[in-house]
């Protein structure tokens, strides 16, 4: 309503490119001298067997909870998942991190380990270089079965909610970026130093 009533046009509905200065949403065709594209980023959910089916929260879900968790489980141990550890263990609850390699893996090593010893005075527990290999579970009662980097053999982490934290994946689906010459990529559209695409629009 905002941006409407500053005389902007808001179209509620999927839009893809269907040529290098041509974008259609809904029934409308839209043509433009220049294009932003600001489709912005979603959780990236791995590809763990179980997922799927056992009920878990992203960081844009677990706000929805009303009630202190009884012991969150973590997957993830990057800024996320330690925020959001952090302030579950300061509400009460129990917090479990687990993380494919180190805690906070792309910061400096000698800062990661203050954040990581700090986090554990506040009785955040961690499982750093652990191999998920399943998830299994209800609302209340999850499991997560680990493998050590030489597979010794299964831990078993059980608790009441899951918490998926392993980053965050562009919005890419269904553009039309190839049909508009926009250059990309798993990781994202690729961009100059002006952030502008392959399509001079």
């Amino acid at each position: 309503e905002r941006f409407e009533a500053m005389g902007v046009t808001v179209l509620r509905a999927h839009a893809r490119f269907t040529g290098r200065d041509r974008v259609e949403a809904g029934d409308a065709v839209i043509r433009a001298r220049r294009f932003v594209v600001a489709t912005g980023a979603r959780p990236a959910i791995p590809p763990i067997p179980g997922l799927a089916e056992t009920p878990h929260f992203t960081n844009e879900a677990i706000f929805d909870l009303t009630e202190k968790p009884g012991h969150v489980i973590v997957i993830g141990g990057g800024p996320i998942g330690l925020e959001l550890a952090q302030a579950h263990a300061r509400l009460g609850a129990k917090v479990s991190v687990i993380e494919a390699q180190d805690i906070l893996a792309r910061e400096d090593r000698e800062l990661a380990e203050v954040v990581e010893a700090q986090l554990r005075r506040e009785w955040v527990g961690f499982h750093p270089n652990a191999k998920v290999t399943a998830v299994s579970g209800e609302a209340g009662a999850v499991r997560i079965t680990l493998a050590g980097a030489e597979e010794a053999g299964a831990t078993i982490i059980e608790g009441t909610h899951l918490l998926i934290a392993a980053g965050r994946k562009p919005v890419l689906d269904d553009l039309g970026l190839d049909a508009a010459g926009i250059r990309h990529e798993a990781t994202g559209i690729i961009v100059d130093p002006g952030l502008r695409t392959s399509n001079r629009r």
